[in-house]
């Protein structure tokens, strides 16, 4: 199973005196995605002299099993700092005199103890402490073990890849989570099964392979560092109301932040939380959805993302279930989410609809909505295909390819957007433009210096634009006036495109040597 992070991503099995026994044998295989403070895999310590329990956790970078005697907390720790996004197997066993801790079969360390642990009124959590709260384990956990013995090491380390039946020996509960579909998860005794939350989502081993993403010739350059890098669709219906719909994109990171792909997502004291966001959280593709329970329902890519890397990303929603893609590959999805509220904010692509300033640090090839959720084999289809604008069921698609527009065209003529001043492109020539050469603009390159002449009746806009489409200078000329530059900064083959108020353009390539 799959826990976020989020307020609600974790299992409460109840209070379970069974779960502290006179002798112990925790086994669970984990992967942790983040090192937060906490990191409860599972938990039902409390605090006071009737109250104690035990707890597996994060201590640091470290792995920690620790229980409670008379408000003493003996405790035992890994040798070593715990990796992230890698898979391995952990035992903890426990008598009132010693304490062993095993990592992938093999013992990792020993720690003697004088006391016996406490029992506890507290409930076991899954995934979060139930006394204190907020230490949530975000990750992967799978195949949960209690035992009512403290296994040899030769048991830990013959059964950990194996697959028990439910009469062993010892066996208190034991939770394989593979059923992969619906929200009961069994215990394979049949004694402790339970409902997995909202908020607790499925993962998806495959043997797929990714499909290779080919780079896009063009796009758009977006920089966080900056007010005004994003594109502002204002308000679209079709998008906000969709009952169902997929959301695809080609990306490449320049930084980790919390950087939005497309949202409309808000929240309103009458409507609550509503529409929905594509982004960057923590260093993974996330996809959020503000559901008509008032809530957010959210799911996460089990990996971090590569910098400097061309991702393809889906994410679908219907009623049946949300899912996210990476490359292809199903890598996490949720079942049997709630009816999306309808949004009332602004869709913008490259930054949060409400909580702005939360921008893209990257590149953006296309981008698209349809009215569907797609199936995973469409999804594997067409990852390297851009559409033309009259495939079925599409909302809107920006192939993100036009020039020092202000406008950014949907494919289908229906959600053009309005593009951020600070938003800049890759990977165009001025051979590949219809352009109007307008004579009344003249300039001229000498040496390190530049001259524009404005022969016209009104203001001429210019920009410089570095060969891969990285604006580095700008500026206006007036009716009659000569702007001069110097390009001392500057080396290597530039674009020039000045823009009159007419509409005409002129635009050259010249080399600063």
């Amino acid at each position: 199973m799959q826990f976020s992070g989020a307020a609600t991503s974790f299992v409460d099995l109840g209070q379970q005196s069974s779960f502290t026994p006179q002798e112990l044998t925790l086994e669970v295989w984990v992967n942790y995605q983040v090192l937060n403070g906490g990191g409860y895999i599972i938990s039902n310590e409390g605090w006071s002299p009737t109250n104690h329990g035990y707890s597996l956790r994060l201590s640091g970078a470290k792995l920690e099993f620790a229980y409670g005697h008379t408000n003493q907390w003996p405790t035992i720790k890994s040798s070593s700092d715990i990796s992230t996004n890698t898979w391995f197997h952990v035992a903890v066993t426990y008598t009132p005199t010693e304490l062993k801790l095993y990592i992938n079969g093999v013992l990792d360390a020993t720690a003697a103890v004088t006391t016996p642990m406490g029992a506890t009124l507290a409930k076991t959590y899954l995934g979060e402490g139930p006394t204190w709260a907020n230490r949530r384990f975000i990750g992967q956990i799978a195949d949960l073990r209690i035992w009512n013995v403290a296994r040899t090491a030769t048991e830990v380390a013959a059964d950990m890849n194996n697959t028990l039946t439910g009469t062993e020996s010892g066996l208190v509960a034991a939770w394989k989570m593979n059923e992969g579909s619906g929200n009961n998860v069994a215990d394979i005794k049949g004694t402790y099964n339970f409902t997995k939350p909202t908020d607790v989502a499925w993962f998806f081993p495959s043997t797929e392979q990714e499909i290779a993403v080919v780079a896009p010739s063009k796009g758009l350059i977006l920089d966080a560092s900056k007010a005004n890098s994003l594109v502002d669709f204002g308000p679209v219906p079709a998008i906000s109301n969709a009952t169902e719909f997929t959301v695809e994109a080609i990306v490449n990171y320049n930084s980790a932040n919390s950087a939005y792909i497309l949202s409309n997502e808000g929240s309103t004291q009458d409507l609550g939380e509503q529409g929905f966001s594509l982004r960057m959280e923590n260093g993974r593709i996330n996809f959020t959805v503000g559901v008509n329970t008032r809530q957010w329902v959210g799911i996460t890519a089990p990996a971090t993302a590569e910098l400097n890397k061309w991702y393809h990303v889906a994410a679908t929603f219907s009623a049946s279930a949300m899912k996210l893609y990476i490359n292809g590959i199903e890598v996490v999805s949720l079942a049997n989410p709630a009816p999306m509220t309808a949004s009332v904010q602004k869709l913008i692509m490259g930054d949060g609809a409400m909580w702005q300033g939360r921008k893209l640090d990257g590149r953006l090839g296309y981008v698209r909505v349809w009215s569907v959720a797609k199936s995973k084999q469409e999804i594997r289809d067409n990852v390297n295909t851009y559409v033309v604008g009259d495939e079925a069921n599409l909302l809107a698609a920006w192939n993100n390819d036009v020039i020092n527009a202000t406008v950014l065209a949907d494919k289908k003529n229906a959600v053009p957007g309005t593009i951020g001043s600070d938003v800049a492109w890759f990977g165009f020539t001025t051979n590949t433009q219809s352009l109007k050469n307008n004579s009344d603009i003249e300039a001229l390159f000498v040496a390190k210096n530049m001259t524009i002449t404005n022969k016209t009746d009104g203001l001429v806009s210019w920009n410089v634009y570095s060969v891969s489409g990285q604006k580095v200078l700008s500026g206006t000329t007036k009716s009659g006036e000569v702007a001069e530059m110097q390009l001392h900064n500057l080396s290597g083959s530039y674009i020039l495109r000045a823009i009159a108020e007419d509409g005409s353009t002129m635009t050259k390539r010249f080399i600063v040597q």
